[in-house]
């Protein structure tokens, strides 16, 4: 099964990202734009795992959830990788909140690497993505939204768990089925033993 580990959003969350992708959708450009339910903030993508190293990998999840407590955060900049100059992928970053969900991605990459899972070449950058750029097709005015969009930041929210996700490709995009989710602060340390 292909499999990732990520942050879910809220409807209202989802639901301002959406009108911002409206906005940005009126430059023309050439983007596929992530579907409403499927707007998430990634921690890690796994790739193809067995049902064996499913089961490992929701233990320790579980495991990584207890060093962090349930905690606010915010949406913040929009932005593109590698720039918003030359957009292949656009976001929209992560403002408070942002450390600890470096933190907590850090204890999470560890307990993979400890499973024998490969490690992550990228370092850990907390964004939602919105949508990726396909071709050159009106790049110049997708540049212009991205670096003129005034929207609105939705207020804050509570990140309580992490969501162990099953992402299957299909003709119509990839659909996400939740695996398990792992609580924040879900263990005391004695539990591990």
């Amino acid at each position: 099964m292909r499999a990732f580990i990520a942050v879910e959003l809220p409807a209202h969350l989802r639901r301002a990202l959406t009108l911002l992708q409206r906005d940005l959708a009126e430059s023309r450009a050439d983007v596929k734009w992530v579907e409403e339910p499927n707007l998430h903030l990634t921690m890690r993508f796994l790739g193809e795992i067995t049902e064996e190293q499913r089961q490992a990998v929701e233990q320790r999840l579980r495991m990584a959830a207890q060093t962090a407590a349930p905690f606010p955060s915010t949406l913040s900049e929009l932005g593109a990788f590698p720039s918003v100059a030359s957009p292949r992928v656009v976001w929209v970053g992560i403002g408070e909140g942002h450390d600890v969900l470096r933190n907590l991605a850090g204890h999470v990459e560890d307990d993979l690497q400890r499973l024998g899972l490969p490690g992550e070449a990228r370092e850990f950058t907390a964004h939602v993505t919105l949508g990726r750029v396909r071709s050159p097709k009106n790049r110049a005015q997708l540049v212009s939204r991205l670096k003129t969009a005034a929207w609105t930041l939705p207020p804050p929210w509570t990140i309580d768990h992490v969501t162990l996700f099953q992402s299957t490709l299909t003709s119509s995009g990839p659909r996400y089925a939740v695996l398990a989710r792992a609580p924040l602060g879900s263990l005391t340390p004695d539990s591990t033993a």
